[in-house]
């Protein structure tokens, strides 16, 4: 329906896991950004563009106490994937029932992207180093701590 009964639009990566099927990347796109409803307004058109997803922080224990990111309730901090996204929306006119349209959503095959789209891939030599790590609760101090540089 437009104009929409919603803001935005959620896409999302779930883990198909035996144990537990839960969300690892969210990206909220929202409608008024890709839309516009005035007289000379468009449908919402978006891409095709890449969208990074983002989760919440590396933990490999069954539980994680930051499932929250991952749903989008929060900033993700940890880098998931890259989705090459493209979305376009039609009206259609269900009030006249002598044309055949149907409300089902219809998913089209894609043609597969050209192998340049993701840029050129180029080697690099990274170096980091930490000297200092500050303010870290007493708590978890006598645990093993890592971390992460992500580009």
């Amino acid at each position: 329906m437009f104009p929409p009964l919603c803001k935005r639009i959620k896409v999302q990566i779930r883990d198909s896991d035996k144990v537990n099927d839960v969300a690892i990347g969210t990206h909220f796109i929202d409608l008024r950004k890709i839309s516009n409803e005035g007289d000379k307004g468009f449908l919402p058109t978006f891409g095709p563009a890449w969208v990074n997803m983002y989760g919440s922080t590396r933990n490999y224990t069954l539980m994680d106490e930051h499932q929250e990111l991952n749903e989008g309730l929060g900033e993700g901090v940890s880098f998931r994937a890259r989705l090459l996204l493209g979305l376009s929306v039609e009206i259609l006119d269900t009030t006249n029932p002598e044309i055949n349209s149907s409300t089902e959503v219809q998913v089209e095959q894609a043609p597969a992207p050209p192998e340049n789209c993701t840029g050129k891939m180029e080697e690099f030599f990274l170096f980091g180093a930490f000297l200092e790590a500050t303010m870290i609760d007493r708590r978890i101090g006598d645990k093993p701590i890592h971390f992460e540089v992500t580009i």
